[in-house]
Protein backbone atom coordinates (compact mmCIF):
# COMPACT_ATOMS: atom_id res chain seq x y z
CA UNK A 1 0.00 0.00 0.00
CA UNK A 2 1.27 3.51 -0.73
CA UNK A 3 2.41 5.70 2.12
CA UNK A 4 0.62 8.98 2.74
CA UNK A 5 2.51 12.26 2.93
CA UNK A 6 2.21 12.46 6.68
CA UNK A 7 3.84 9.07 7.13
CA UNK A 8 6.77 10.04 4.91
CA UNK A 9 7.77 12.91 7.17
CA UNK A 10 7.70 10.78 10.31
CA UNK A 11 11.17 10.04 11.75
CA UNK A 12 12.47 6.49 11.84
CA UNK A 13 12.78 6.69 15.61
CA UNK A 14 9.63 5.83 17.54
CA UNK A 15 10.69 8.21 20.32
CA UNK A 16 8.06 10.88 21.00
CA UNK A 17 8.84 14.55 21.58
CA UNK A 18 8.41 14.53 25.34
CA UNK A 19 10.75 15.86 28.00
CA UNK A 20 11.94 12.29 28.59
CA UNK A 21 12.68 11.86 24.88
CA UNK A 22 14.79 15.00 24.89
CA UNK A 23 16.81 13.76 27.86
CA UNK A 24 17.38 10.43 26.11
CA UNK A 25 18.65 12.15 22.97
CA UNK A 26 20.86 14.50 24.98
CA UNK A 27 22.52 11.50 26.59
CA UNK A 28 22.76 9.44 23.40
CA UNK A 29 24.04 12.19 21.10
CA UNK A 30 27.69 12.32 22.30
CA UNK A 31 27.72 8.53 22.65
CA UNK A 32 26.48 8.09 19.07
CA UNK A 33 28.97 10.62 17.73
CA UNK A 34 31.85 8.88 19.51
CA UNK A 35 30.82 5.49 18.12
CA UNK A 36 30.65 6.89 14.59
CA UNK A 37 33.92 8.81 14.92
CA UNK A 38 35.59 5.63 16.08
CA UNK A 39 34.86 4.07 12.68
CA UNK A 40 37.23 6.48 10.92
CA UNK A 41 37.93 3.96 8.16
CA UNK A 42 34.19 3.83 7.38
CA UNK A 43 34.13 0.04 7.50
CA UNK A 44 30.96 -1.52 6.14
CA UNK A 45 28.64 -3.42 8.44
CA UNK A 46 29.74 -6.60 6.67
CA UNK A 47 33.37 -5.85 7.53
CA UNK A 48 32.43 -4.94 11.11
CA UNK A 49 30.48 -8.16 11.49
CA UNK A 50 33.46 -10.20 10.31
CA UNK A 51 35.82 -8.32 12.63
CA UNK A 52 33.53 -8.83 15.62
CA UNK A 53 33.34 -12.55 14.90
CA UNK A 54 37.12 -12.72 14.55
CA UNK A 55 37.44 -11.01 17.94
CA UNK A 56 35.09 -13.58 19.47
CA UNK A 57 32.42 -10.98 20.28
CA UNK A 58 28.69 -11.60 20.25
CA UNK A 59 26.20 -10.51 19.04
CA UNK A 60 28.04 -9.84 15.80
CA UNK A 61 25.45 -9.71 12.99
CA UNK A 62 25.31 -6.95 10.39
CA UNK A 63 22.07 -5.74 11.95
CA UNK A 64 23.79 -5.44 15.33
CA UNK A 65 26.59 -3.34 13.84
CA UNK A 66 24.02 -1.12 12.10
CA UNK A 67 21.93 -0.73 15.28
CA UNK A 68 24.93 0.27 17.41
CA UNK A 69 26.25 2.81 14.90
CA UNK A 70 22.81 4.38 14.41
CA UNK A 71 22.27 4.37 18.20
CA UNK A 72 18.66 5.56 18.01
CA UNK A 73 18.05 3.68 21.24
CA UNK A 74 20.62 2.63 23.83
CA UNK A 75 22.24 -0.59 22.51
CA UNK A 76 22.90 -3.61 24.71
CA UNK A 77 26.30 -3.85 26.40
CA UNK A 78 27.35 -6.89 24.38
CA UNK A 79 26.46 -5.17 21.12
CA UNK A 80 28.48 -2.09 22.06
CA UNK A 81 31.47 -4.25 23.00
CA UNK A 82 31.27 -6.15 19.71
CA UNK A 83 31.08 -2.95 17.64
CA UNK A 84 33.95 -1.21 19.44
CA UNK A 85 36.08 -4.35 19.21
CA UNK A 86 35.33 -4.54 15.48
CA UNK A 87 36.41 -0.97 14.70
CA UNK A 88 39.47 -0.89 16.99
CA UNK A 89 41.04 -4.29 16.32
CA UNK A 90 39.72 -5.47 19.70
CA UNK A 91 41.25 -2.65 21.76
CA UNK A 92 40.39 -3.83 25.29
CA UNK A 93 40.79 -0.39 26.88
CA UNK A 94 38.38 1.27 24.45
CA UNK A 95 35.89 -1.58 24.75
CA UNK A 96 35.91 -1.21 28.53
CA UNK A 97 35.52 2.58 28.37
CA UNK A 98 32.55 2.42 26.00
CA UNK A 99 30.87 -0.23 28.15
CA UNK A 100 31.34 2.01 31.20
CA UNK A 101 29.88 4.93 29.25
CA UNK A 102 26.92 2.87 28.10
CA UNK A 103 26.28 1.64 31.65
CA UNK A 104 26.37 5.18 33.01
CA UNK A 105 23.76 6.29 30.45
CA UNK A 106 21.50 3.36 31.35
CA UNK A 107 21.84 4.18 35.06
CA UNK A 108 21.01 7.85 34.49
CA UNK A 109 17.97 6.97 32.38
CA UNK A 110 16.63 4.60 35.04
CA UNK A 111 17.16 7.23 37.72
CA UNK A 112 15.52 9.91 35.60
CA UNK A 113 12.53 7.68 34.90
CA UNK A 114 12.06 6.92 38.58
CA UNK A 115 12.29 10.57 39.65
CA UNK A 116 9.91 11.79 36.97
CA UNK A 117 6.97 9.46 37.47
CA UNK A 118 5.08 12.64 38.46
CA UNK A 119 6.33 15.50 36.23
CA UNK A 120 6.64 18.85 38.06
CA UNK A 121 4.69 21.90 36.87
CA UNK A 122 6.49 24.09 34.36
CA UNK A 123 9.18 21.52 33.61
CA UNK A 124 11.99 23.59 35.16
CA UNK A 125 13.05 20.85 37.54
CA UNK A 126 13.26 18.42 34.61
CA UNK A 127 15.56 20.74 32.68
CA UNK A 128 17.83 21.22 35.68
CA UNK A 129 18.02 17.47 36.13
CA UNK A 130 18.69 17.07 32.41
CA UNK A 131 21.54 19.56 32.69
CA UNK A 132 23.08 17.53 35.49
CA UNK A 133 22.78 14.33 33.48
CA UNK A 134 24.37 15.89 30.43
CA UNK A 135 27.22 17.30 32.52
CA UNK A 136 27.87 13.84 33.93
CA UNK A 137 27.96 12.39 30.46
CA UNK A 138 30.30 15.18 29.34
CA UNK A 139 32.84 14.10 31.94
CA UNK A 140 32.84 10.56 30.58
CA UNK A 141 33.09 11.95 27.05
CA UNK A 142 36.18 13.95 28.00
CA UNK A 143 37.86 10.88 29.47
CA UNK A 144 37.24 8.78 26.38
CA UNK A 145 38.05 11.42 23.73
CA UNK A 146 41.81 10.97 24.04
CA UNK A 147 41.48 7.23 23.58
CA UNK A 148 39.28 7.67 20.52
CA UNK A 149 41.67 10.19 18.98
CA UNK A 150 44.58 7.83 19.51
CA UNK A 151 42.69 4.94 17.95
CA UNK A 152 41.63 7.01 14.95
CA UNK A 153 45.03 8.50 14.13
CA UNK A 154 47.02 5.31 14.70
CA UNK A 155 47.85 3.80 11.28
CA UNK A 156 46.09 0.52 10.56
CA UNK A 157 45.99 -1.82 7.61
CA UNK A 158 43.20 -0.63 5.34
CA UNK A 159 40.34 -3.11 5.09
CA UNK A 160 39.82 -3.92 1.39
CA UNK A 161 36.06 -4.00 1.95
CA UNK A 162 35.92 -0.30 2.89
CA UNK A 163 33.60 1.50 0.49
CA UNK A 164 34.25 4.96 -0.89
CA UNK A 165 31.33 5.20 -3.33
CA UNK A 166 30.30 8.86 -3.66
CA UNK A 167 27.07 8.23 -5.59
CA UNK A 168 24.39 6.04 -3.96
CA UNK A 169 23.95 2.74 -5.75
CA UNK A 170 21.26 0.07 -5.66
CA UNK A 171 22.48 -2.82 -3.54
CA UNK A 172 24.52 -0.67 -1.16
CA UNK A 173 24.19 -0.79 2.60
CA UNK A 174 22.16 2.32 3.53
CA UNK A 175 24.31 2.95 6.60
CA UNK A 176 27.70 3.00 4.92
CA UNK A 177 26.37 4.85 1.88
CA UNK A 178 25.34 7.74 4.14
CA UNK A 179 21.73 7.50 2.99
CA UNK A 180 20.49 6.61 6.47
CA UNK A 181 21.40 10.08 7.77
CA UNK A 182 18.13 11.66 6.58
CA UNK A 183 16.05 8.47 6.58
CA UNK A 184 12.34 8.67 7.39
CA UNK A 185 9.66 6.06 7.74
CA UNK A 186 7.57 5.93 4.57
CA UNK A 187 4.72 3.68 5.65
CA UNK A 188 2.34 3.19 8.50
CA UNK A 189 4.12 0.30 10.27
CA UNK A 190 2.54 -3.02 9.27
CA UNK A 191 2.37 -5.43 12.17
CA UNK A 192 1.91 -9.17 11.85
CA UNK A 193 2.25 -11.90 14.44
CA UNK A 194 5.60 -11.36 16.10
CA UNK A 195 6.97 -8.63 13.80
CA UNK A 196 6.61 -5.14 12.35
CA UNK A 197 7.60 -4.17 8.80
CA UNK A 198 8.93 -0.70 7.95
CA UNK A 199 9.60 1.00 4.62
CA UNK A 200 12.51 3.43 5.02
CA UNK A 201 13.12 6.29 2.57
CA UNK A 202 16.08 8.63 2.09
CA UNK A 203 15.06 11.87 0.34
CA UNK A 204 18.68 12.87 -0.31
CA UNK A 205 19.50 9.58 -2.04
CA UNK A 206 15.97 8.92 -3.36
CA UNK A 207 16.54 5.41 -2.03
CA UNK A 208 14.29 2.91 -0.27
CA UNK A 209 15.00 -0.11 1.90
CA UNK A 210 13.03 -2.38 4.19
CA UNK A 211 13.38 -3.15 7.87
CA UNK A 212 11.74 -5.82 10.03
CA UNK A 213 11.67 -5.75 13.83
CA UNK A 214 10.67 -8.75 15.90
CA UNK A 215 8.05 -7.98 18.55
CA UNK A 216 7.90 -11.46 20.07
CA UNK A 217 11.22 -11.30 21.91
CA UNK A 218 12.52 -14.27 19.94
CA UNK A 219 15.59 -14.49 17.75
CA UNK A 220 17.80 -17.37 18.83
CA UNK A 221 17.30 -20.28 16.47
CA UNK A 222 15.14 -18.23 14.11
CA UNK A 223 15.68 -15.71 11.32
CA UNK A 224 14.33 -12.54 9.72
CA UNK A 225 13.93 -12.05 5.97
CA UNK A 226 13.52 -8.62 4.33
CA UNK A 227 12.87 -8.22 0.59
CA UNK A 228 12.84 -4.84 -1.20
CA UNK A 229 11.88 -4.65 -4.87
CA UNK A 230 10.70 -2.38 -7.66
CA UNK A 231 7.06 -2.20 -8.72
CA UNK A 232 5.07 -5.35 -8.17
CA UNK A 233 7.74 -7.87 -9.15
CA UNK A 234 9.89 -9.34 -6.34
CA UNK A 235 11.54 -11.69 -8.88
CA UNK A 236 13.47 -8.87 -10.60
CA UNK A 237 17.24 -9.24 -10.84
CA UNK A 238 17.84 -6.10 -8.78
CA UNK A 239 15.57 -7.16 -5.91
CA UNK A 240 17.40 -6.67 -2.60
CA UNK A 241 17.15 -9.40 0.02
CA UNK A 242 18.53 -9.89 3.53
CA UNK A 243 18.26 -13.00 5.69
CA UNK A 244 19.61 -12.55 9.22
CA UNK A 245 19.65 -15.40 11.78
CA UNK A 246 19.38 -14.91 15.53
CA UNK A 247 18.64 -11.16 15.56
CA UNK A 248 15.87 -8.88 16.78
CA UNK A 249 15.80 -6.70 13.66
CA UNK A 250 17.18 -6.70 10.14
CA UNK A 251 17.26 -4.43 7.10
CA UNK A 252 17.80 -4.95 3.39
CA UNK A 253 20.26 -3.26 1.04
CA UNK A 254 18.70 -0.23 -0.61
CA UNK A 255 17.18 0.44 -4.02
CA UNK A 256 17.81 3.82 -5.66
CA UNK A 257 14.54 4.91 -7.24
CA UNK A 258 14.06 6.23 -10.72
CA UNK A 259 11.89 9.29 -10.20
CA UNK A 260 8.89 8.33 -8.10
CA UNK A 261 8.61 4.68 -9.11
CA UNK A 262 6.93 2.31 -6.69
CA UNK A 263 9.22 0.40 -4.31
CA UNK A 264 7.78 -2.34 -2.10
CA UNK A 265 8.94 -4.29 0.95
CA UNK A 266 8.03 -7.77 2.17
CA UNK A 267 9.04 -9.20 5.52
CA UNK A 268 8.89 -12.53 7.29
CA UNK A 269 10.19 -14.23 10.43
CA UNK A 270 10.60 -17.84 11.44
CA UNK A 271 9.44 -19.08 14.84
CA UNK A 272 9.89 -22.22 16.91
CA UNK A 273 13.42 -22.81 15.60
CA UNK A 274 12.37 -22.48 11.98
CA UNK A 275 9.32 -24.72 12.26
CA UNK A 276 6.97 -21.98 11.09
CA UNK A 277 7.21 -18.89 8.86
CA UNK A 278 5.14 -15.76 9.49
CA UNK A 279 4.80 -13.32 6.59
CA UNK A 280 3.27 -9.87 6.38
CA UNK A 281 -0.10 -10.11 4.61
CA UNK A 282 0.48 -7.34 2.05
CA UNK A 283 3.62 -5.71 0.63
CA UNK A 284 4.38 -2.28 2.04
CA UNK A 285 5.07 0.24 -0.71
CA UNK A 286 6.03 3.84 -1.27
Amino acid sequence: MAADKQARTEPVSDTTHTEEAVSLEQLLCPFRRALQDLNAENKTVEALSRAAKKAGRTPNSKSTMHTVQQCVRLPASGAVAAYVAAVTDNDAALVEKFIEWRTSIATKLRRESAHEAEPPQGGHWTRRRLGALVMGTALITAVITALITSAVVTPRTVDPSVEHEAIPQTGEDPLTSGCSMDAVRANAPETAEGMTVFVIYSPACNAVWGKVERTDGSGAGDSITVVTYRGNDPTRSDTQRAVEPGVGNAYSPMIVRSGTELICVLGSVTVDNGARVIEVAEPQCT
